[in-house]
């Protein structure tokens, strides 16, 4: 029982992505005409819902497809840039990696 997120979700990943490709474009002379993403993601409601305690109650994957037009710039240039955004992203970084979270009712 699988249902797919809206697109545009999460939105912290498109925001990130979008300031770190920009950014690292900048930085190499790649002038963006127009970027544009494409999220979705999958979750499975029965372990938000509590409904089955073996069903992750988060997303099960997350995949995004980015639209990037820039002048006089080839797809083999553009995949630098693309590459950093996966290594450097904080927000991609924290998904992708295990963190300690600790919550603290005051």
């Amino acid at each position: 029982m699988g249902t797919k997120t809206d697109r545009g979700r999460p939105q912290a990943l498109a925001g990130c992505y979008t300031v770190t490709l920009a950014a690292h474009a900048a930085a190499r002379g790649i002038e963006l005409k127009d970027f544009r993403l494409e999220l979705e993601g999958d979750v499975d409601l029965r372990g938000f819902l509590g409904i089955d305690p073996s069903v992750r109650p988060g997303l099960q994957q997350v995949r995004l497809r980015l639209h990037i037009d820039a002048r006089d710039t080839s797809r083999e240039q553009l995949e630098e840039p693309v590459a950093l955004v996966e290594n450097r992203s904080p927000i991609r970084d924290t998904l992708v990696s295990p963190i300690d979270v600790v919550t603290t009712l005051a």
